[in-house]
């Protein structure tokens, strides 16, 4: 039966986006607990969900007989410590990310009505260059992930920097792994720029069918980020921002004239494709996917699972390459 009364377990910005896409979905937000009543963010969920009732605490949410499916956007730190209670539940879940920082902290089971909140995986502009990836003939990928770590300090204090890459690097990761499948970490290089705390990772991974996977991870990239995948018949798909899909076929070259001594080669841009941003993308697609029962889309838990295991793969592949270079160092 679809889901027709959701419960939030949280009532921040995030929350109030899913309240948003669930009553567009046509279901009722029934209950939300936060821990500040008297917090803005409260007023704002109230706003859209004007029915939704204060809860005491999340058993309160939990237990609600009226709640037929439970939406988990808490704080970056607090989904982890509570894990083990929310898959224990019989009640279907979307629990946002991260949901704990090291696959060896997941509970073994089958969570077949848990879904994690990877909303990427719903945006059109995935399903078209998946659909594409599907037809074979990958020839390489490039990833560029930037992460503002000044901002993230901002918004969630120091203790984040250890965890942006399950916090906030996983979207691109878990795309990643949504469109091409398992991924072999040979190589990578891990380096902290002066001043900072965060460790950038650049490096090689290789699909399943060796398919080489060039992955930039880095500080305040002033490239543009992204995901690049060129194909045998000389077209590249390019998802830059995630948002935008940008199919580049041939080089259009400009000749040298009197004037210009250089030859110019520009890619052409044979087709473009835009995210729908009327409401936070994804968001509502997942929602219905999630109100529906049709989970075949979304992130699982086994999905997680297995990229917290690439993430700490890609982590120590660096410290390697860490020891080696230090090594080299010493014997100079």
């Amino acid at each position: 039966m679809p889901i027709t009364r959701v419960g939030l377990l949280g009532a921040g910005t995030i929350a109030t986006h899913h309240a948003i896409a669930a009553r567009a979905a046509g279901a009722l937000v029934e209950v939300a607990c936060t821990r500040r009543p008297d917090s803005p963010n409260w007023t704002r969920l109230r706003e859209v969900a004007p029915n939704v009732r204060q809860a005491d605490g999340i058993d309160d949410v939990l237990d609600d007989p009226n709640v037929e499916g439970v939406v988990v956007c808490l704080s970056w730190d607090a989904i982890a410590p509570i894990l083990s209670r929310l898959l224990a539940s019989d009640k279907p879940m979307l629990i946002e990310k991260p949901i704990v920082f090291s696959s060896a902290k997941i509970p073994t089971g089958s969570f077949v009505n848990k879904m994690v909140g990877y909303n990427r995986r719903f945006y059109k502009v995935v399903e078209i260059v998946k659909q594409r990836i599907s037809q074979n003939g990958v020839k390489s990928v490039e990833v560029a992930i930037s992460e503002d770590v000044g901002r993230h300090i901002r918004r969630h204090g120091e203790s984040i920097v250890p965890r942006i890459l399950e916090f906030a690097s996983s979207h691109t990761l878990d795309l990643l792994h949504h469109l091409l499948g398992p991924l072999k970490v040979v190589h990578a290089n891990a380096q902290t720029d002066p001043g900072s705390k965060f460790t950038s990772y650049n490096g090689l991974l290789l699909t399943e069918d060796d398919a080489p996977v060039f992955l930039a991870l880095n500080e305040n990239d002033p490239l543009p980020a992204g995901i690049r995948v060129r194909f045998v018949d000389h077209t590249a798909w390019v998802l830059s921002p995630l948002e935008r899909l940008s199919v580049y076929e041939g080089v259009d070259v400009t000749e040298p004239t009197e004037n210009e001594q250089i030859r110019r080669y520009e890619p052409i841009k044979i087709n473009e494709y835009l995210e729908d941003a009327s409401m936070k993308p994804g968001f509502l697609q997942q929602m219905k996917a999630f109100l529906s029962g049709q989970f075949s889309q979304a992130a699982t838990i086994d999905d997680t699972r297995r990229q917290l295991q690439l993430i700490k793969e890609i982590r120590d592949a660096g410290s390697v390459s860490k020891s080696s270079q230090a090594a080299r160092g010493g014997a100079s």
